[in-house]
């Protein structure tokens, strides 16, 4: 069965619907509850005793033979449209329950009963989930004469947001503002899975407690009502009716706002998928944007810089940072991308840092440090930890909700971390390091697609850093290659030069000097051995501010045998044969050199374990 024919005939069940809610008000069966108690409300099943209408008994069995068509559909939007049918048969069911007796004045029947058609057909026009949020809390108010509507969205499993609101004029306005849940009455978001309707009729009665309290005085709440906005079968948010003053919520009133609460969801869940596939068509180009501009990158800064700040651009949070392993598994933060107002971990890490990869321990790096007692030592001793055993993210909503450890919590604070992303970034099969998402000022309830935006960015961020990095070996290469070619020509000029001079002064001399100019270094000299292996310096270039060592020579009758590398050595030049004289060089007859060493390389002389003396 193709899309078009399953559309058509869910549209045929509408129309049957709306002919049950030209008849009859749609009232069901609800509960209500306080802060400390919850009482069911009686209902009827039948309608006193009476056969289904015509009408209801053609509504049901074409939502039956509907649903037996779509569970065997293979179209993608079958799950969608058995959904929404589901909700059309609870709603059919919940009439054909109802007793008549409940509205006894016809006139009210009738005046709710169009409202509810009104309300229905504006939510039912709106194209996006902006405008239909706007339709429901205006609308919404204005049937029920309150101050305030709003609907409120969850950050967390204790909070959340204010993302539409109708107001009466005056009063303090809630629209965007992050309040917790027990603001409305219940404490979390399993409360409101349990008891879906919450009714406070005063402040005075509420039992609110001193933080609750202050709430309500600063957006002037006298009386409340929250009913649970359930979509698919995940707690979605609230719907919230505020009145500033003290307020008995009548049943026909709650029956209402429950209809609307369902006319909601129906209408919400197209709209969705549509915003859905909209956002997920746009990630992909932003994706293939910053994908592209990461491939034009020719160098690692280039590519870090490139990554993390359209990251962060996309993501509009606070922090995009780039973690680099070591060869031993430690590691620190290379690159970022962060929001004014916040500090660079980068900058921090000169002096401490935080392992913010770890979820689960307190631990603090001296970067500076190669080994110390406070090093961090969790992914260096896991090896990368549950990264380099496949994990693909870790998401963190709320680091106060996860049951992290007093010292772990406060060094995240330290570091101004609410909420995180992590993505493990693989080059060549192995783990090269992370790509990490953070969210400082409040909770974040981070969405499949942004955690699959990072997912999807670290392939091709291993491509381009692996590029980069054979680009920088190249350019390495190429300039090492013409150092060797400058040096050969340096080295063919002294040669030159040495060939052209006459006495042995001279080619010293040149020798020296030529070769301290190539190397740029403070000294270059000539030590020569005598038949006794005993020796001296016979020729030296020095650079400006140095001693000369054939001028210490010459002057002390001293010198220090600095071709040595574990001996103090000393010898005077003037005495044939004395207690004194360099024993080293003699007895080994030239040392290691004699023997064919090329060469003896000392980088730093403190470094090289030699004697005090």
């Amino acid at each position: 069965m193709v899309l078009a024919d399953e559309s058509v005939k869910a549209n045929l069940v509408w129309s049957g619907f709306l002919r049950i809610s030209s008849h009859t008000l749609l009232t069901p069966t609800i509960m209500t509850s306080t802060l400390n108690s919850s009482t069911p409300h009686s209902s009827n099943p039948g309608r006193n005793g009476h056969a289904k209408t015509d009408t209801i008994s053609e509504v049901l069995s074409g939502i039956d033979a509907l649903k037996s068509t779509l569970k065997n559909s293979r179209s993608p939007s079958a799950a969608l449209l058995l959904q929404k049918l589901g909700k059309i048969e609870q709603f059919v069911e919940t009439v054909d329950a109802q007793p008549f007796s409940k509205i006894s004045n016809q006139a009210e029947f009738r005046q709710l009963r169009s409202l509810l058609v009104s309300i229905s057909q504006q939510m039912r026009a709106c194209k996006d989930a902006k405008t239909l949020f706007q339709v429901m809390v205006n609308e919404t108010r204005t049937a029920v004469n309150a101050e305030r509507v709003l609907l409120y969205t969850f950050d967390s499993e204790t909070s959340g947001k204010v993302i539409a609101e109708s107001i009466a004029r005056g009063f303090t306005p809630t629209l965007r503002e992050s309040l917790p849940l027990d603001t409305f009455g219940l404490d979390r978001m399993a409360d409101y899975e349990q008891q879906s309707i919450v009714l406070l009729d005063s402040i005075a009665s509420a039992g609110l407690t001193p933080y609750q309290l202050q709430i309500w005085e600063r957006f002037q709440i006298q009386a409340s009502l929250s009913l649970a906005v359930i979509l698919g079968d995940k707690l979605w948010g609230i719907l919230v009716v505020h009145q500033c003053r003290p307020r008995r919520w009548q049943e026909s009133e709650i029956n209402l706002l429950y209809q609307l609460v369902l006319e909601l969801t129906i209408n919400l869940q197209p709209l969705q998928f549509q915003t859905r596939l909209q956002q997920q068509q746009s990630a992909d180009r932003s994706l293939l944007r910053i994908i592209n501009k990461i491939e034009e990158s020719r160098n690692l800064i280039s590519v870090f810089q490139t990554a993390t700040n359209e990251v962060r651009a996309l993501l509009q949070c606070d922090r995009v940072g780039i973690y680099r392993f070591q060869e031993d598994w430690s590691g620190e933060f290379i690159a970022e991308s962060v929001a004014s107002g916040w500090s660079s971990l980068v900058q921090l890490e000169a002096q401490v840092t935080v392992d913010t990869t770890a979820n689960d321990r307190c631990t603090v790096k001296n970067l500076k440090a190669p080994a110390v007692a406070d090093t961090d030592t969790y992914l260096q001793e896991t090896k990368g930890g549950s990264y380099t055993r496949g994990e693909s993210f870790k998401q963190v909503n709320d680091v106060y909700e996860m049951g992290f450890s007093a010292c772990y919590i406060k060094t995240l604070e330290r570091y101004q971390c609410r909420a995180y992303i992590i993505v493990p970034i693989i080059l060549e099969g192995k783990l090269w390091g992370l790509l990490a998402a953070y969210q400082n000022s409040g909770p974040r309830q981070w969405q499949d697609p942004e955690i699959n935006l990072l997912q999807c960015l670290t392939a091709p961020l291993g491509v381009a850093l692996q590029k980069a990095e054979y680009l920088e070996q190249v350019e390495a290469k190429s300039v090492q290659l013409a150092a060797f070619a400058q040096q050969e020509k340096f080295i063919s000029s002294i040669v030159g030069k040495i060939r052209q001079s006459l006495e042995v002064n001279s080619i010293f001399r040149t020798a020296t000097q030529e070769l301290r100019q190539l190397l740029q270094c403070d000294r270059v000299g000539i030590y020569r051995f005598n038949e006794d292996w005993s020796g001296e310096f016979i020729a030296e270039s020095v650079g400006a501010g140095w001693s000369a060592i054939i001028q210490a020579q010459q002057e002390d009758g001293l010198r220090v045998d600095a071709t040595t590398s574990d001996r103090c050595t000393v010898k005077s030049l003037t005495a044939a044969t004395s207690a004194d004289r360099d024993t080293y060089l003699k007895d080994t007859k030239g040392g290691g050199y004699a023997r064919g060493e090329l060469y003896k390389r000392v980088d730093d002389i403190y470094q090289m374990g030699f004697s005090p003396c």
